[in-house]
Order: C-alpha cells, then structure tokens, then sequence
C-alpha cells in the first residue's frame, strides 16, 4: 500500500511508470476526489467493468466527467439488464499512483485495481483494506500485471520469469475478464 512507490525504485518492471504515490489520509471522498472504476454484475451474476458490459471504453463514456461516476453508470445501466453495479472500493489512507501515460479505467478495474479522478487527472489504487505487508506485495504485483498488459511490446522480464509461479495469486486478484487477461499474458510471455 504506500509501500510501492519504495519498492518500484528498486524495480525496472514498473519504476518508468510511475511518476507519484499522492498521500490520501486527509482527503476525502466525494470532495477532493472521486473514484471512476465501477464493477457491474451482469444476469448471469459475472462481474464486469463498466466498459466491458456496455461494450464501450469507461473512459470515452466519462470523457470530460470529473465526478459522479457511479451517477452516470446509474444512468447508462438502466435497462440494460444489469444486476448491480458499485464503485471499486477504496479504504481511508490508500494511496493514488499518479502514472506516466494515460490511463485504462476498464483494464485497470478488471484486473483488480481502482481508478480515482484527482484534481482532474486519473490516478490509479490498490482497493486492499489490510496492514498486512503482503498488500504491498499484490499491490506491486497487479500493478505490474497493469502496465504489462498496457506496454505489450515492453516486456518486464522479472514478470515474465517468475509467471508461471505467480499465475494463481494473478488469476486470485483478477476481477473480470480473467481469462482474456491471463492468455494475453501467456502470449506477451511466450517470447520470455
């Protein structure tokens, strides 16, 4: 959790992305920032990103959005068959990574991560809630798992080497898409 932006220094496979981690423990939700990543839960109970379900990018449906996402998902599900639909979570005192390039809303979702809009930029979260050190260690990891799948041809060779190992904690943390996700993966790794 705050951890990350110290160990990405040390790593190569996702430092080049990373510009800030913005410290979030006096700000508050709803008024200096708002999350943008919505889950919705289709008929059949699976989970999607908002993007995914209405088969259009969350970021083209948001365009020039700065708050009251999940008003505007509230807007664009109804009647389109939806079970139910949320905001990612977010726990007081996470930290927002203010990345390098733009950012996925719908990728970043589907692969277990949150997306804030901070004073008009979108920064990515990790929704973990625990002290526990090993947050920071998933943390690090579904981040990595992000910007892999956004920078294909860069390939982060630590990631790669240890990928069949760390298939299942991935596969764990993944919230959509799992498989789509996890074969693009095995594809970008195939030359690993």
């Amino acid at each position: 959790m705050g951890k990350v932006l110290y160990m990405n220094k040390r790593d190569e496979g996702i430092a080049k992305y990373m510009k800030i981690n913005i410290d979030t423990s006096k700000l508050k939700r709803g008024v200096d920032f708002h999350i943008a990543s919505i889950f919705v839960v289709d008929e059949n109970f699976g989970v999607n990103s908002l993007g995914g379900f209405l088969k259009e990018s969350s970021n083209e449906l948001f365009q020039k959005l700065e708050s009251d996402y999940i008003g505007k998902a509230k807007k664009l599900l109804d009647g389109k068959g939806s079970e139910g639909f949320m905001e990612t979570p977010h726990h007081e005192g996470v930290p927002f990574y203010k990345v390098n390039g733009d950012i996925n809303i719908d990728l970043a979702t589907e692969i277990g991560l949150g997306v804030v809009n901070f004073q008009g930029e979108y920064m990515l979260y990790a929704p973990s809630s625990k002290n526990d050190p090993m947050d920071a260690v998933t943390e690090m990891l579904m981040l990595k798992v992000y910007f892999q799948l956004m920078y294909p041809n860069e390939i982060d060779q630590k990631l790669g080497e240890s990928f069949s190992r760390l298939r299942n904690t991935i596969l764990t943390n993944m919230t959509a898409n799992q498989a789509k996700h996890i074969n693009r993966l095995k594809e970008i790794f195939k030359v690993v």
